[in-house]
């Protein structure tokens, strides 16, 4: 084989074995950049479900704060429309409060045209709790008077509407919103605010009644109080 042709093959074949080596990856090349994308992907994956979570909670409680403003803007468009007459006996403007559990719950009722029934309606407000049942499994035994909940921290705010003209006080009442905290309602009497009221014992209403509801929001259980004051205009001067 002539010496040429030896020189040839020997810088062909090396020329390939350079090539290859160029173009060929080791395991351990191969191991590093998937190793990295592991770890930039874990990273992302992390901070989208960080993100996610925060906006969720954001979300939360945003809707619990909505849900609070709604509850005393329909209460205050009511109660601007309440009335009574001492010569109605089905008339009734009553306010009522307690504390229970180092918690200021209030109540009311009172006769007010609304939307939901036709003619005269008797419309009331309280504040209840979903009491657990020992003797039930531990399962709900339905909405119960704070006074029947000992030792509760879940209470509820309850709407009930009937016919002013209805004796019928077992009305199935509707949930409007969870896990409050306090709910009061206080009535302009002269120039003090006062937390009970009876109209067949003023034989009057309040010119003004102020509206307060707090609840928790967020993880951290974090308390806001959304207030709002309603001016009673039927059978008052403009």
């Amino acid at each position: 084989m002539p010496t040429d042709f030896k020189i040839g093959v020997i810088f062909f074949m090396t020329r390939i074995k350079a090539y290859c080596r160029q173009t060929g990856f080791t395991l351990l090349e191969i191991l590093i950049p998937i190793t990295i994308i592991s770890v930039i992907i874990i990273a992302l994956y992390s901070a989208f479900a960080l993100s996610k979570k925060a906006v969720d909670a954001v979300d939360n409680s945003l809707i619990r704060l909505q849900e609070a403003r709604n509850m005393i803007d329909v209460l205050k468009r009511e109660l601007e429309s309440s009335f009574f007459y001492s010569d109605k006996s089905y008339s009734v403007f009553k306010i009522t409060n307690r504390d229970i559990y180092d918690r200021q719950i209030a109540g009311i009722t009172f006769t007010a045209f609304t939307h939901l029934l036709p003619g005269v309606c008797k419309i009331s407000y309280t504040v209840e709790g979903n009491r657990t049942d020992k003797t039930n499994g531990g399962h709900k035994s339905g909405l119960r008077t704070p006074e029947e909940d000992f030792g509760q921290q879940r209470l509820a705010l309850i709407k009930r509407i009937t016919s002013a003209y209805s004796d019928n006080d077992k009305t199935e009442g509707v949930e409007l919103m969870e896990d409050v905290e306090s709910f009061t309602i206080e009535a302009k009497y002269a120039d003090m605010w006062v937390k009970t009221w009876d109209s067949e014992m003023i034989n009057n209403i309040p010119a003004e009644v102020k509206i307060s509801i707090s609840v928790n929001i967020g993880n951290e259980k974090k308390r806001i109080t959304v207030s709002d004051t309603a001016k009673l205009r039927i059978g008052k001067a403009i």
